[in-house]
């Protein structure tokens, strides 16, 4: 029985891919059943033959998709690696950089035109294609506008020292047109900016000091004598200003010059007689009256007599003590003054009676 159920067993036929490939296209034709029937064949077959193909065909066009990627992503990275290395040999070789002249950069291309490409060099150095062939033709000579670059700039150089420095491109300008050179205020601008020279702005005039008035002045009784054989025989004082987050902060100071020890200080946000009146009575308070006092300032107090009144308004002078200017702020500085905040202003006498 086994041998007769194998004998009646029919074979499988087996086709090849071109017959199949032929029947699929039979079958877009004239149609699948008619297909089936002209060939003698299951028109489920003929539709399990189309899906499979249709499967192969997508799987086929996605490893093709990914190789393309593959290929441009090794592309890229071969193109990347290639800028990198053409960056990186300008700092190591000692060549040019992105801020030099076309020029430089056209050297550097013609010397390693066989070791990179050419556009790659060109893109990564900011220059033209065009640009560099027309440099090589011209056998490594600036070309004529750069020519007339430098005679540009020479000119504009002798007329920014004729005018020391303090003139910008307007009146450069006017004075190379006097000179017969016709030329453009952006031009001479452009041509600032290349060789780096900028005008020299004047500082606008600030008067720190009135001698114009009706005040009394008190004699110079110092007489530039800033010798002191004694505490307490003569003060010198004087005003600066610092700058600060918030502005200008102005201090007054007054150091004794047997010790050079700062007696009295000050601080206030306006140079007015206060501040110097402040930084007096400070003094005073310490020391109990000296024998001389005198300030550098000339509007601001002026040498006064032991038996003075410390309550009287200031007096004005010429300038004292114009050697220890130097010293006094930096003697404030350095002095341990025994308080957490050395820079305050202080106003009220009483305070430091104890000092």
């Amino acid at each position: 029985m086994a041998r007769q159920a194998a004998s009646m067993k029919k074979t499988r036929t087996r086709y090849s891919q071109d017959y199949k490939a032929e029947a699929l296209a039979l079958g877009d034709r004239v149609g699948i059943s008619a297909a089936a029937r002209e060939l003698g064949l299951q028109p489920t077959q003929l539709y399990q033959w189309r899906t499979k193909a249709q499967q192969q065909q997508s799987a086929s066009a996605r490893e093709q998709a990914l190789a393309d990627e593959n290929a441009r992503l090794k592309r890229q990275l071969a193109e990347k690696s290639e800028e990198l290395e053409i960056a990186k040999k300008p700092r190591s070789d000692g060549g040019p950089g992105l801020c030099q002249e076309p020029e430089v950069k056209y050297a550097f291309i013609h010397q390693h035109r066989q070791a990179f490409s050419t556009q790659r060099m060109c893109r990564v150095l900011g220059v033209s294609r065009s640009g560099y062939y027309a440099w090589r033709q011209r056998g490594g000579m600036p070309s004529p506008r750069r020519r007339r670059q430098a005679v540009l700039d020479q000119r504009v150089t002798q007329a920014y020292e004729c005018r020391k420095g303090r003139s910008g491109a307007p009146r450069l300008t006017l004075d190379l047109v006097d000179d017969g050179l016709i030329v453009d205020r952006k031009t001479v601008a452009a041509s600032l900016r290349r060789q780096g020279l900028r005008a020299k702005a004047s500082r606008k005039f600030k008067a720190t000091t009135n001698s114009r008035h009706s005040l009394p002045v008190a004699p110079n009784r110092l007489e530039q004598d800033f010798t002191a054989a004694a505490p307490n025989e003569k003060w010198v004082g004087d005003i600066t200003y610092l700058a600060t987050g918030e502005g200008w902060l102005y201090l007054a100071v007054l150091i004794d010059l047997f010790s050079r020890k700062v007696i009295g200080w000050a601080m206030s946000e306006r140079m007015t007689a206060d501040l110097v009146g402040d930084a007096l009575q400070m003094a005073l308070w310490r020391r109990k009256m000296p024998k001389k006092v005198g300030s550098r300032q000339p509007v601001l107090f002026d040498p006064v007599p032991v038996a003075a009144d410390p309550k009287r308004p200031p007096m004005q002078h010429e300038c004292q003590g114009q050697l220890l200017r130097q010293c006094l702020c930096r003697e404030l500085l350095l002095q341990p003054q025994g308080r957490s905040n050395p820079w305050r202003t202080f106003r009220d006498p009483g305070r430091h009676a104890a000092a």
